[in-house]
């Protein structure tokens, strides 16, 4: 690229000369261009981001203007604007070294404030008068040499820039709209925020001692701090003594932001810039023995500060939502957890402070975050769909799932505070409220709305993923809230039951299983409304509690004939059954005669019957889903109610029932080419398992032939689809894997028939026994892959059954190597293991006949045998277990029926910006090594928005994987010592060691990286020196970990992701 063929010193050359420009010059400048380019046809005039801008001047506008530029006419190269200069700073940040990152984020400062006090730039005259010579003090505290008037206006402090430029006039009066600037000025700072400023900010973590910049931002938004009403920030500020304090504390008490040219909306889009773009390292305590970290403690002071006097005095509440926005995002990236549970605080008593009504009809459907801190949005910025109770609620869940730590042997301070701050407040708010209390709320009222309570459950929950002790306090009132007459009060009390009872041990959920069985008959008995609020905790009780499940199912059978709702009693029929499918078959007579009497469809009784195939391992039984199968068709169902049977019984292991219905909905109902074609590869998907249940072993050749057209349509599918909108990938993925499971049956089958056969097996340095050892290999790398699909996929899954089904074959085709190691364990020296194969599956999965099989037949089958086994028992035993796992119906995961968009990550490596500086820019993407010293490179890129939007799981971390390969020796000319070129020859066994000794080089664990707002990333990492010398690459992937501790594998976009090394000794 041309932006990458500059070195960054002649970067900093030009940003210095910049900087001695007036503002104006750079306006007129900017604006000249971009006038030849909307008359070259560049520029497209229907951009919506330029429908505000207004034309260049005109000639009698400029001609001031152009007296000043008629000294620059002669210039060979025309001068880069500021934005054309912070777009090249920002193309190079990767290979910045910290110096150089901090001398732009410093000039950077002074460009800003060029716009604010447009005398603060490019006037030498003004700057000089008084000051010809002067010392200039570090922020360390070191003196450096006395320098000429031009090299001090750039290396000015602040503090002196401030006191030393011309003051014109006040600014605008706190939240008026109307401008002091030129209209073309306002335009031009627009543009710098928005293409210089945010992109430089949020590519990079912030710099620990050049924080000139951060205190220019905060005195933009708010020029005079009111510390009277904080009174804790002015307290801290006045009794503390150090010298970054001292910095801080006359920057916050100085008159000359006052008269900055800036009005409300220049400190709305700063304060949202802070928001979405500003990226923060991790920070120590304040108390640390760090010489320069403090520096950067004193700007985050002053921005928080001047953050919360703009959310008190800002005009409406959805603009002091945005300040709280950039309060929570500077604090959880800091991740210094003084300043964590400060902002929790302050953000909880903002929260409970609140009394005012909510604007918003339906509080669900009000504005997020993220739509609030779009870039663009039109002047005022008031919606009647924003409530501030949610947004704030939604914003202290946010803020938890973000800082809470998960994986350390101490416990989670943070989380802890949070847990019972949160606590308190419920219980506070649930007795303010009574579930039969028809008060009305005003602002005088002594309640408080109800969304405000609502927001309060919505962020308790966020923190159930920490796995924190159970607070038996606010289990109690979310069981208490249950009975709310408020439905969103209702509805999330009931998520956040379920949200704690998985991740609770299955101990402590026990003593609330009938508590909330009461509460749900109580419910019933007493609301006509819809009971989906409770389906969600109805399923997760029936997976934890039989018991629960037991009485809750024949409580439903005797209301589905009293109540008028008997579609909402459907629902959570179903919703129990397919839980804890056990209880279908215990009360199998009753639920058929009553779908039997029933003179309509009643899909929901239908899949409540069909659930009953998970509770026996062979097609014992089905006949009578046969007869359930034909009264649904014959009821003459529409095409979408049999579509949502069929699913249901694929879902459940009703392959035979599930084909039957996939015909009917193809031949009976007029579908479009996709939905033909979709429809089509779930029948033959149906019928290839349909086969394998029915037949076995023996019908695998029919079944893979289903299964292979079934891959043939959704790659035509995938063809004709867009993958940012819908994709085919893990539906593939998922069956070229069953495929291959059934074709390494196929072999292993073959070859312990003919050990049973002939009573012994291949032996050594024949094709059989080159097949067994493959085929056994072949087992372990189809496990690795099945877990390489669910890092893949998994963290896209809406469902976490799909997850547990991907475990579940993957604990199949381990069991299936070690079955094979076992019975030819006098043939292949492979050890055996001694303890129990692990099926690591999560409490509830165990209504999945597959899971059961593989555990029955692991503690029945696989362990017991041993050498003293005779062979040929040995082989019918593996035999039987083959039929066995291919007559049992394969977990079938539910996302499987949902389409997600392939969202690529964009990943970068390039060589240490000290390397990078002193090979030059042509060594981009090559690293320097030397064979006795490590080596360093980076690692940059992005997760689209989308992408994380898209995610289920919350992604906090940036994963990095890598290797190291070894290419091959050095060219003759490569070779450093010139007496050794004849005797330095690579044999293939020397480059095979070399090789060897490199893959022990990459580690399995990642490198970490933190995650901004915005996606962006940046890491450098250390590898251990290469002995010998050649050249190597480097390959990398992305990856992402969730808060949970997760770790899930980011597709990119297939630009660089590897970079070489030349390993060689120095001259």
């Amino acid at each position: 690229m041309e932006q990458e063929t500059r070195d960054a010193s002649a970067l900093i050359a030009s940003l210095q000369q910049a900087c001695r420009r007036p503002l104006f010059v750079d306006i007129v400048a900017s604006r000249a261009r971009l006038a030849k380019k909307r008359a070259s046809g560049v520029v497209n005039e229907d951009d919506p981001t330029r429908r505000n801008e207004p034309l260049p001047p005109d000639a009698s506008t400029s001609a001031q203007t152009s007296t000043q530029l008629q000294s620059r006419k002669n210039e060979a190269k025309p001068t880069q604007t500021w934005i054309e200069l912070l777009q090249e700073a920002t193309s190079l940040l990767p290979v910045l070294t910290e110096d150089q990152h901090g001398e732009v984020l410093r000039l950077a400062s002074i460009l800003l404030l060029g716009f604010v006090l447009p005398h603060s730039t490019g006037n030498e005259l003004c700057l000089l008068e008084n000051a010809p010579r002067h010392k200039y003090q570090t922020a360390e505290g070191s003196e450096l040499d006395v320098m000429a008037g031009d090299d001090y206006i750039l290396q000015m402090p602040l503090e002196d820039r401030l006191s030393k430029a011309v003051h014109h006039n006040d600014a605008n009066e706190f939240g008026e709209y109307d401008t002091l600037m030129d209209p073309f000025v306002e335009v031009a700072f627009h543009q710098f925020l928005s293409e210089g400023i945010t992109p430089l900010l949020e590519r990079r973590p912030a710099h620990r001692t050049q924080v000139d910049l951060w205190h220019v931002i905060a005195m933009i938004i708010d020029p005079r701090p009111l510390l009277e009403s904080l009174p804790d920030r002015l307290q801290r500020l006045n009794d503390s003594h150090a010298a970054y304090w001292l910095k801080t504390r006359r920057l916050m008490q100085s008159t000359t932001p006052v008269h900055f040219q800036a009005n409300y909306d220049h400190r709305w889009r700063l304060a949202q810039l802070v928001a979405r773009s500003a990226t923060w390292p991790v920070l120590e305590d304040e108390t640390a023995t760090d010489p320069v970290g403090p520096l950067l403690y004193g700007a985050m002071f002053h921005l928080q500060t001047s953050l919360r006097c703009f959310g008190q005095r800002a005009i409406s509440k959805r603009d002091a939502h945005i300040a709280h926005c950039a309060l929570v995002s500077m604090a959880c990236q800091a991740r210094n957890v003084p300043l964590l549970l400060e902002e929790w605080r302050y953000l909880l008593h903002l929260t409970i402070k609140d009394r005012s009504l909510c604007p918003v009809d339906d509080c669900s459907r009000s504005e997020t975050s993220e739509q609030i801190l779009q870039p663009e949005l039109p002047l005022p910025r008031t919606s009647s769909r924003f409530c501030p109770h949610v947004a704030r609620g939604r914003l202290l869940g946010n803020f938890a799932v973000r800082s809470g730590r998960r994986g350390t042997s101490e416990p989670d301070l943070f989380v802890q505070e949070a847990l019972r701050s949160l606590t308190d407040v419920i219980e506070w708010q649930t007795d303010c409220w009574d579930a039969s209390d028809e008060a009305i709320v005003t602002e005088d009222s002594r309640l408080y709305p109800p969304c405000l309570l609502e927001s309060l459950l919505c962020a308790t929950k966020q923190l159930a993923c920490f796995r924190p002790a159970v607070n038996e306090e606010v289990v109690q009132c979310a069981i208490q809230l249950l009975r709310h007459s408020h439905c969103g009060i209702a509805s999330e009390a009931a998520n956040m039951l379920v949200m704690v009872f998985h991740y609770a041990p299955k101990h402590s959920v026990d003593s609330f299983v009938f508590k909330i069985l009461e509460s749900i008959k109580l419910i019933m008995e007493h609301t006509a409304k819809s009971l989906l609020f409770v389906e969600d905790l109805v399923g997760s009780l029936a997976q934890h509690s039989p018991p629960f499940a037991s009485n809750l199912f024949l409580h439903l059978l005797d209301k589905t004939s009293k109540v008028a709702n008997r579609e909402a009693i459907d629902r959570l029929v179903a919703m129990v059954a397919t839980n804890c499918p056990m209880v279908v078959a215990r009360n199998y007579n009753k639920l058929f005669t009553m779908f039997q009497n029933r003179t309509e469809l009643s899909p929901h009784i239908a899949v409540a019957l069909l659930s009953s195939r998970q509770t026996y391992f062979f097609n014992a039984e089905s006949d009578k889903h046969d007869k359930i199968t034909q009264n649904i068709v014959s009821l003459e169902a529409n095409g979408w109610t049999l579509f949502q049977i069929a699913r249901q019984c694929l879902l459940l292991g009703n392959f035979a029932q599930a084909l039957t219905l996939y015909k009917a909905v193809a031949s009976s109902f007029l579908l479009s080419e996709k939905n033909y074609v979709w429809v089509c590869a779930l029948e033959k998907i149906a019928s290839g398992e349909a086969l394998l249940i029915q037949h076995g072993a023996t019908g695998i050749p029919h079944a893979a032939e289903d299964l292979h057209t079934a891959v043939s349509y959704l790659q035509f599918l995938q063809s004709f689809s867009d993958v940012r909108k819908e994709g085919f990938s893990f539906q593939i993925r998922f069956l070229l894997l069953r495929l291959d499971f059934l074709d390494l049956v196929t072999i292993l089958r073959h070859l312990t028939m003919q050990m049973r056969l002939t009573a012994s097996g291949p032996t050594k340095h024949t094709r059989s026994y080159n097949h067994l050892r493959n085929t056994i290999i072949g087992f372990g790398a189809l496990a690795s892959r099945y877990k390489g699909a669910f890092q893949r996929h998994g963290m896209c899954f809406k469902y976490g059954f799909s997850g547990t089904c991907l475990r579940v074959l993957e604990v199949l085709s381990s069991m299936m190597k070690e079955a094979s190691v076992a019975v030819f364990l006098d043939i292949i020296s492979v050890p055996m293991k001694k303890d129990v194969l692990s099926i690591d599956i999560q409490l509830g999965d165990a209504r999945d006949p597959l899971s059961m099989l593989l555990r029955h037949l692991d503690e029945l089958v696989v362990q017991p045998m041993r050498i003293s086994v005779d062979s040929v028992a040995r082989a019918a035993a593996l035999l039987e277990v083959i039929e066995g796992v291919l007559m049992v119906p394969i977990p079938f995961p539910r996302d499987f029926m949902c389409l997600s968009p392939t969202i690529p990550a964009f990943l970068r490596l390039s060589a240490q910006p000290e390397e990078f500086n002193e090979h030059g820019v042509h060594r981009f993407t090559t690293i320097e090594a030397h064979p006795s010293v490590g080596f360093s490179f980076c690692a940059t890129g992005r997760f689209p928005q989308a992408l994380l939007q898209q995610s289920k799981k919350h992604v906090s971390k940036a994963l990095i994987w890598y290797q190291v390969y070894y290419d091959g020796p050095l060219r003759e000319d490569e070779f450093q010592p010139d007496e050794q070129l004849d005797e330095y020859h690579l044999t293939p066994p020397i480059q095979a060691s070399i090789a060897a000794k490199v893959s022990l080089l990459s580690t399995s664990s990642p490198a970490v990286a933190p995650l901004s707002l915005d996606g962006f990333f940046f890491i450098s990492i250390d590898c251990p020196p290469l002995f010998d010398e050649g050249w190597y690459s480097i390959k990398a992937c992305l990856g992402g970990r969730d808060v949970s501790g997760g770790e899930w594998e980011i597709p990119t976009n297939g630009r660089t992701q590897s970079i070489s090394i030349r390993n060689t000794r120095s001259r």
